[in-house]
Formats: C-alpha cells, sequence, structure tokens
C-alpha cells in the first residue's frame, strides 16, 4: 500500500463529514484512512464509525482524550502505507491533493512533499492563500518558506515517506498543544530531497474552536515551550551555515508569544524600547516610508536616538528623493552607497517577510532588526491577554 492518511478527530461533527468526503474522492488505487477518535464527547465518533462501516479503507480507532500529538502518533503505528499524509478533521483537501503528491514523491524519489494552503472561514470562503513558487527545495530554504508563511510548520500540507521517518525516529510532541511544529522542523531539517507542489491543495478551515483561535495560557506556555525547544534544534543544525534562517525564526517566533500577552500599541512599544537600549550608537534606516513608518519614526524621535536614522527606504518609486521630517526617502538598492559602519534597518511595513527576503537578496540580512528570545523573556506573563 503506497499511501496512509491520518485523521485525529476530537468534537468535530460538524466538519467531519465534508473532510472524509474530501479525501475519499482522491484518485488513489489503494490507500487507507486511519481516523483516531481522541475522546470526542459529540457526535464525531458515531459519523466516523458510519464511514468505517460503508468503506474498506477506512479504520476508526477509538480512545481516550490524550491530544493530538498522541493520536497522531498511534496513527504513525498502525500506518502500513509506503507514505504518511496528515488531515485535521475540521480541514478539507483538493480532491487532487495525494494523487499529486504521492506522484512527485515515487516520481522523483522524495522524502517529503509540501504544497499551499488556504485559509478559509467557517462559511468557506477563502481569506488568502500560501503557497512558494519553487519546486525542488533544500531543506533551508524549506524552514525559510515556512518562515516567510509561503508554507508552514504544520504537518497537514506535506506528504511524509514512512521510513523516512522512521530511519531519523521522528515524531510528534505529546501533551501540547502545536505538536507538529518540532516534528516538520526536524523533519526539514534532516533531508534536501523535499518537493514542492506550487499549488494550493489543502484548507485550513479557520473557526472558533480550532487551536489557533484559542489563546488560553495552556496554549501560551505551549507554544513557548515547542519554540524553545525548536530554537535549541535550529541552532544546533545550522549555527555554522545559516545565522540569517535562525534570526528569523528567533524573530517571527517572539512576536507571536508577544501576541499571547499583549496588543498591538503595547508590542510596538517593545519594540522601540529595544532599539533605544541597544542602538544608541548606531545608524539606522527605516524601511517603509508609510504611516507606520511615520510612526516609528515619531516614536524614536522623541526618544534619545534622533541622530541615528540616516534615512527612509521605500520600494515605491514615486517616494524616492522625498522627504519625511527633514528625513530623505531612498531606493533600497542604495543602502549600500552610504559609507557607514554596520547600520541597522528597522522594518516598519505590514510586509516584514518579503522585506526580509529582499534585504537578504541584497546581501543585508546581517543588519535586519529583529527581536530575540532573551529581548522578550521579561514580558512573558502568567495570564494572556
Amino acid at each position: 500500500m503506497n499511501l496512509s492518511i491520518i485523521v485525529p478527530v476530537y468534537n468535530c461533527e460538524k466538519y467531519i463529514e465534508k473532510c472524509l468526503k474530501s479525501i475519499l474522492v482522491q484518485n488513489i488505487r489503494e490507500f487507507e484512512i486511519i481516523i483516531i477518535n481522541d475522546g470526542s464527547t459529540d457526535q464525531s465518533l458515531s459519523i466516523v464509525e458510519k464511514y468505517e462501516k460503508k468503506y474498506d479503507n477506512i479504520v476508526v480507532i477509538d480512545k481516550a482524550n490524550e491530544g493530538q500529538g498522541i493520536a497522531r502518533n498511534i496513527g504513525l503505528k498502525y500506518a502500513k502505507g509506503k507514505y504518511i499524509g496528515f488531515v485535521d478533521a475540521d480541514d478539507y483537501i483538493d480532491m487532487s491533493m495525494f494523487e499529486r503528491m504521492l506522484f512527485a514523491a515515487i516520481e522523483y524519489d522524495m522524502n517529503i512533499v509540501t504544497c499551499g494552503y488556504y485559509n478559509v472561514d467557517e462559511r468557506y470562503n477563502i481569506i488568502n492563500k500560501n503557497y512558494s513558487v519553487t519546486k525542488s527545495i533544500s531543506s533551508e530554504e524549506a524552514i525559510i518558506n515556512a518562515i516567510y508563511g509561503n508554507s508552514n510548520f504544520g504537518a497537514c500540507n506535506k506528504l511524509f515517506k514512512k521510513s523516512f521517518l522512521e530511519h531519523n525516529n521522528i515524531h510528534f510532541l505529546e501533551g501540547i498543544y502545536y505538536e507538529d511544529i518540532y516534528m516538520v522542523i526536524e523533519a526539514l531539517s534532516n533531508t534536501n530531497k523535499i518537493y514542492n507542489i506550487e499549488e494550493c491543495l489543502y484548507y485550513y478551515v479557520k473557526h472558533s474552536g480550532s487551536t489557533t483561535s484559542y489563546k488560553t495560557l495552556k496554549h501560551a506556555k505551549d507554544f513557548i515551550y515547542q519554540f524553545e525547544i525548536s530554537l535549541k534544534y535550529i541552532k544546533e543544525k545550522y549555527q555554522d551555515t545559516n545565522k540569517y534562517l535562525i534570526k528569523l525564526y528567533e524573530h517571527i517566533n517572539c512576536m507571536i508569544i508577544l501576541r499571547f500577552f499583549y496588543n498591538e500599541n503595547t508590542i510596538f512599544e517593545i519594540w522601540i524600547k529595544k532599539i533605544e537600549m541597544a542602538f544608541k550608537e548606531r545608524n539606522i534606516f527605516l524601511f517603509g516610508a508609510s504611516n507606520l513608518g511615520i510612526e516609528l519614526y515619531e516614536k524614536i524621535n522623541a526618544g534619545k536616538i534622533k541622530q541615528n536614522i540616516v534615512a527612509f527606504c521605500d520600494n515605491d518609486i514615486n517616494k524616492h528623493g522625498k522627504y519625511i521630517k527633514d528625513v530623505p526617502i531612498i531606493n533600497p538598492l542604495n543602502i549600500k552607497n552610504y559609507d557607514l559602519r554596520e547600520p541597522i534597518i528597522v522594518i516598519s511595513s505590514v510586509y516584514f517577510s518579503q522585506i526580509c527576503e529582499q534585504l537578504h537578496q541584497l546581501g543585508l540580512a546581517e543588519n535586519i532588526f529583529t527581536l530575540s528570545y532573551s529581548d522578550i523573556k521579561p514580558y512573558i506573563k502568567d495570564e494572556v491577554k
């Protein structure tokens, strides 16, 4: 058997039938669907048992509620397929998703195949889409794609070769939320045989009951825990080869952690405080000459480092050559024309990831201002916002 699809279920009576129907129409000759009912208290179990009776390739495992990590690991234990896929019970997939992923995995002998994904609301309206336009990617490229948001650190838009997971002893964290992040990082870090399908084939349904919608203290602590071990792993793996990857991963996750506890205005103030404390003697470029950039300039200007702001940078050519508060707006390509010692580039734009990539391509990745875990540790609280 080529494919096993693992579906953990917990109180998803509203969504599970759409999920299963989207899997059952996959045009694959032989595959199994392993459903792990994780102690559901609604009608989920009776629904999946109805499907088990109707379809020979569905297996239902009923167990007490212990969390999605344990449920997925049980699925891995029972899976007979050469390749493993995951679908969450409240999501659904394109009718060709696993057919195309399986073809790529076998045809090109890949350990992991990824695809793009849609975020959709409860009425299945598309909120946004995320995908990468590169087909064959390295370990580092795959991780950076996930950091940028072109992919993610979830297991569901990926296909894994089972023997690869077993050989590297890769499994899910147990007893916590966000159990798949470390698993995916570990998997991506252990192979360069990764193929990416340049289309969105997975549909994440955003609703009030999904993990990403909750902000309890348990969610915050679990996210911080997986971040700490993931960051440690990434530093050990890439310290000598890709410090930019480490820096970006640390910053993006620090921002996520802060959002468990603070609103955007407070996080903005934390940024300002970090800049004032760390860069009193450094020259600063503000990347983004729109309202956010102007607000950041005014906050800094009210502090102690007014003289250090060299210029605004912006990709809008209509702004080049103009001024904001006597500070010039320049083309980002011209940053290197300034003969300055170790300038800092502060990104004052909602397009943080895209600008990071742009600066990386310009050879300025080391100059990007980012938050480190040590910067935000004093701000972690015992209650979420």
